[in-house]
């Protein structure tokens, strides 16, 4: 059986005919464009991962990120980088993305990450700062 399905897609990447080869340009970091966002409840806002050097931005684009809610009761998202208010509160969104570089003194750094602060108010409050 395991022959069988390694033919298979063997067959399939040889039909295709055409293989591309991609250099990747592994993030030295990563940031959001915003440091922190003031959203209402039921609000949505989209926070924007950005790699350095500029060239690394088409990393998404094969490896992705994973984003991460500090109290996923306060602001939830999706994959797609849209953050929702949930409920009143303060919730800090993590963006962690992997590499393969090495830092000045030749050790490997294997992830890269940072923090944006999402502060929740109530709808009928008033949002100041956004």
């Amino acid at each position: 059986m395991f022959r069988k399905i390694v033919t298979v897609a063997l067959a399939v990447v040889l039909a295709a005919g055409c293989q591309k080869k991609v250099d990747i340009i592994w993030p030295t970091s990563v940031h959001f464009e915003q440091e922190s966002v003031s959203i209402k409840v039921g609000e949505v806002v989209t926070l924007k991962p950005v790699f350095e050097p500029e060239q690394a931005n088409l990393y998404t684009k094969y490896f992705g990120v994973q984003l991460f809610t500090s109290d996923p009761s306060v602001a939830g998202f999706h994959k797609n980088g849209s953050v929702i208010g949930l409920s009143p509160g303060t919730a800090t969104i993590t963006v962690l993305a992997s590499t393969s570089v090495t830092d000045k003194d030749g050790n490997m750094i294997t992830s890269i990450g940072n923090t944006c602060t999402v502060v929740v108010a109530n709808s009928q409050d008033v949002v100041v700062g956004k």
